[in-house]
């Protein structure tokens, strides 16, 4: 369930709240994941207001309550006075107890500091929408040296090649775990920490604070199963994927930024409830926290996996053409995304100076119109659209009078989709690159990408394209 975005604070005033709240680690951690809750994108309901506005007003309090850095007197301890000095001592402690949560017990007359690890969040990464994720784990970041290459391997590339095991390793395990946790009913508490631990397989780790979280955010997303199935057959579908991500992150914090891309968009597609889709992304990032990540990282299991093939590429670009040679597989478009051929159309090979390229025209349309529609063969890998995902076509207009140019794609829910129009293109000789955005399909299967050049006031269409790019980084 969504929230309303409330309309009622005025942006100034704060109030500290005093809990009653269980007094354990492991309480802690869930009351840690409550209180962060708010920072998340998917906990609003879009409908009622502006998302990234509240993110913004809620920032400085997630900041102030990170480490639970709060009073939290016994229960029932109604006293004003009490009260207020139970405050007063937390903010004198802030300093030099910056890492702890005060706890004031019955009358105000103890303290005690607890490290904040307590609640099992090694690091917090801002993602791109400067949402911050708190990321869970025992073990510390693990940072590889300057030489590039964890201490124990004799050099970077015994090591390209042994992490490369170690990612097809860990997408297969995280894959397998979420289908035996596809398998539990997840209606009751009493279930316990061993069906959960018996669940997870292989490299997938839990901290121990992590897992009443865990189960607390499972236990109360009914009818969750037949979505963690979906999104363990949706990992398998695009495993290459997943374990590109595992293998090119070259940081921790790297890999977790790209998972959220990857889950986000998995979990879009699969379109769950709104509740459902939070604890999703969420439990799946909480498997891969950095007890998990740190064998990427480390001599841990060296060589101990079989070998594999990790042909991931340079930020994954697929359907990367540049038409030095030949037309790279395209020709006029059977997808012609709503848009008829005007004129005569040609498609061919231009191999002369300065530009060489895919030579497209258009000529004689009546009435005066003149519109080719081209499209490209089918993009088999990396093909699933990320939040970053653009499309770049390089373009020489050899008409003077400019020309539409139409980039469209057809994908897997929206069918041929209009990415961006640009209008009285006019270039010669220069290369003009077109950019189009296309990271609001995020999660879509782009099949194959479809361009349409027109000129609607009765010249030819004469141009050019040296290049296309299906940019996707992962």
């Amino acid at each position: 369930m969504q929230m309303p975005i409330p309309e009622d604070w005025n942006g100034e005033d704060y109030c500290r709240w005093a809990v009653c709240w269980p007094n354990s680690s492991k309480w802690k951690a869930i009351l840690f994941g409550l209180l962060a809750q708010p920072s998340q994108g998917r906990f609003w309901d879009a409908d009622t207001g502006y998302i990234k506005g509240i993110q913004a007003d809620f920032q400085p309090f997630y900041d102030a309550n990170f480490n639970l850095s709060e009073v939290i007197m016994a229960c029932n301890d109604t006293g004003i006075a009490e009260a207020l000095e139970a405050i007063a001592l937390a903010i004198s402690n802030q300093q030099n107890c910056a890492d702890t949560s005060i706890i004031i017990q019955s009358g105000g007359s103890t303290s005690n500091c607890y490290s904040s690890s307590n609640s099992g969040v090694t690091t917090i990464i801002t993602l791109e929408d400067d949402t911050q994720l708190p990321i869970y784990g025992d073990q510390p970041i693990i940072t590889l040296p300057e030489s590039g290459f964890p201490e124990g391997y004799p050099d970077l590339e015994t090591y390209d090649v042994d992490k490369c095991r170690k990612a097809t390793k860990l997408a297969n395990d995280f894959i397998t775990s979420l289908n035996n946790m596809g398998t539990v009913t997840w209606v009751t508490s009493a279930l316990g920490t061993g069906v959960l631990g018996g669940a997870l397989v292989g490299l997938i780790v839990l901290p121990a604070a992590l897992i009443p979280v865990m189960l607390f955010a499972l236990i109360g997303a009914i009818g969750i199963n037949a979505f963690i199935i979906a999104l363990a057959n949706a990992c398998e579908e695009n495993k290459d994927e997943l374990i590109c991500i595992f293998y090119q992150g070259d940081t921790m914090s790297e890999i977790w930024a790209a998972l959220n891309v990857f889950f986000v968009g998995l979990v879009a597609v699969i379109d769950p409830p709104a509740g459902i889709a939070a604890v999703l992304v969420d439990v799946a990032l909480w498997m891969l926290g950095s007890d998990t990540l740190g064998v990427l990282f480390s001599a841990q299991a060296a060589e101990a996996y079989p070998d594999a093939d990790c042909s991931c590429g340079d930020g994954c670009f697929q359907g990367d053409y540049d038409f030095v040679d030949d037309l790279q597989g395209w020709g006029l478009a059977e997808e012609l995304c709503g848009s008829a051929q005007y004129g005569t159309p040609s498609i061919a090979h231009y191999s002369g100076s300065p530009h060489a390229g895919m030579h497209l025209e258009a000529v004689g349309g009546y009435p005066p119109q003149n519109r080719i529609v081209v499209q490209g063969p089918p993009i088999e890998d990396c093909h699933t659209i990320q939040s970053n995902s653009r499309l770049d076509v390089d373009i020489v207009v050899h008409n003077g009078g400019g020309v539409t140019v139409r980039t469209n794609g057809v994908l897997s829910e929206s069918g041929c989709t209009e990415f961006c129009t640009n209008n009285g293109v006019s270039s010669y000789p220069d290369v003009l690159t077109i950019t189009c955005d296309v990271g609001g399909y995020a999660g879509q299967i782009m099949s194959s990408i479809v361009l349409e050049i027109a000129n609607s006031v009765g010249n030819d269409v004469n141009v050019v394209i040296t290049g296309i790019r299906f940019y996707n980084e992962i």
